[in-house]
């Protein structure tokens, strides 16, 4: 049985964010559409890691508290301005159609900053519903918020790696997304 190498481990990120020590209370790293899914390198031919991809650097000193210690970042995935929403930004499907073909997937990687490459943590699954008047999402597989922890080196330039990829389709067609880092306060 052959093995299936994961693309998104060894890909470029299309973003990357350094927590810094006073981390905003919500930071939002939106795609800029979905071309994400369309990525080819410089011959045209496609690449086959089609999430938007954002690595997270922890530092020594990323999202310090007040009693100057590192705290955890938390990081979930969203929907970002969905074409069938109610509002401008919004994440919800107005319409039958449009939330039954709602499907958002996510994987989340870490590489310690000692180590030399991405090592797979989880992967959530989404499956939009509807339930006769609203739009409902099902977490088919996963769980939402993971903790980032910074590292121990008091090197400024070493980092713990967070690598979060995520691809969300409605009627077979990539949308916009966001990875948000939510700090913990301490």
């Amino acid at each position: 049985m052959p093995i299936a190498i994961d693309p998104c481990l060894s890909c470029k990120h299309d973003a990357v964010y350094g927590v810094p020590p006073d981390c905003p209370p919500v930071v939002r790293i939106v795609s800029g559409g979905g071309s994400y899914r369309y990525k080819s390198d410089n011959t045209g031919l496609p690449l086959c890691c089609d999430f938007f991809v954002v690595d997270v650097w922890m530092y020594h000193n990323s999202n310090l508290g007040a009693d100057k210690k590192p705290n955890p970042v938390f990081i979930a995935v969203e929907p970002d301005d969905l074409p069938s929403s109610a509002t401008c930004g919004g994440m919800a499907p107005t319409t039958p159609c449009d939330a039954t073909t709602f499907a958002m997937h996510a994987r989340l990687y870490r590489k310690w900053y000692d180590e030399d490459h991405l090592k797979p943590l989880g992967y959530w699954k989404w499956k939009g519903t509807w339930n006769g008047s609203s739009f409902g999402k099902d977490i088919v597989k996963g769980s939402y918020d993971y903790p980032l922890n910074g590292q121990p080196s008091m090197d400024p330039k070493i980092a713990n790696t967070y690598r979060v990829a995520v691809s969300l389709t409605l009627r077979g067609t990539a949308q916009r997304v966001a990875v948000i880092l939510k700090p913990a306060v301490g």
